[in-house]
C-alpha cells in the first residue's frame, strides 16, 4: 500500500504582498480626472496630495514611464483596505447567511474591520454600490463585498444584499446583482436569473 502525503494547504493570497500591490494598482488607483496636475505629475501622492517627493514612490507593478507617486502612509492605508475587502468577500462566497441578508456573526468583525479600513484609506465610511450608484456607510448590515469579472480584469465593489436593485431599467426590466459568484476557471458563474 502506497502512502499518498497530504498536499500542503495553499498559502493564503493576502499574505502575498506582490498580490497586495496588484489589488492597489487596479482598485485603488484614482482617474486621472480626479488628481490635480502636481499629482499627474508624480510631484504629490495621487491619494493625499503629500507633497514630499523623496518619500514618495510608484506602486509596485507600475511601469517605470508612468508619474504617479504615492506616500508610504497610503500605500499602507490602501494595502490594508483591498485584503480587509478580500478577506470579507471570500466569507461571504462561503456563507449563505451572508448571502440571504445582514452580515453573520462571523462576518461583523470582517465588516468592522474593513469599514475602519475604508475609513483610514479615504477619509470616510461611504463606498460607491454598483447597482443602484448610491452611497453608503459600508458598515451598514446589508452592504457586502462583491467581486465581479469584467472585459478586462476582476472588479471590487459592494452592493445590497440580499439584492440590490438599479435604478436603470432596459426595456421595462429591473436588473439585479446576482448572488456573490466565486471566479472559477476565469469565469464567473451566477444562479440567479435577472428579472
Amino acid at each position: 500500500m502506497e502512502h499518498v502525503q497530504p498536499q500542503p494547504p495553499e498559502p493564503d493570497p493576502t499574505e502575498e504582498k506582490d498580490w497586495i500591490d496588484r489589488l492597489i494598482l487596479l482598485h485603488e488607483r484614482p482617474l486621472p480626472g480626479e488628481m490635480s496636475e502636481q499629482q499627474n505629475a508624480g510631484e504629490k501622492c495621487m491619494w493625499c496630495s503629500a507633497g514630499d517627493p523623496a518619500k514618495l514612490r510608484p506602486l509596485n507593478g507600475m511601469l517605470p514611464v508612468w508619474p504617479l507617486r504615492a506616500c508610504p502612509a497610503c500605500i499602507e492605508a490602501r494595502g490594508v483596505k483591498v485584503k480587509t475587502f478580500a478577506v470579507w468577500a471570500e466569507h461571504l462566497a462561503d456563507c449563505a447567511a451572508c448571502q440571504l441578508g445582514d452580515h453573520c456573526p462571523a462576518a461583523m468583525p470582517l465588516a468592522e474591520a474593513h469599514a475602519a479600513a475604508v475609513e483610514t484609506a479615504t477619509g470616510s465610511k461611504l463606498v460607491n454600490l454598483i447597482c443602484c450608484k448610491v452611497q453608503e456607510d459600508v458598515s451598514t448590515p446589508t452592504v457586502a463585498p462583491v467581486t465581479w469579472i469584467g472585459s478586462d480584469s476582476a472588479y471590487h465593489s459592494y452592493v445590497h444584499v440580499p439584492k440590490c436593485r438599479s435604478p436603470r431599467r432596459t426595456k421595462g426590466v429591473v436588473r439585479v446583482v446576482p448572488k456573490y459568484a466565486v471566479p472559477d476557471d476565469g469565469a464567473t458563474r451566477n444562479e440567479e436569473d435577472r428579472r
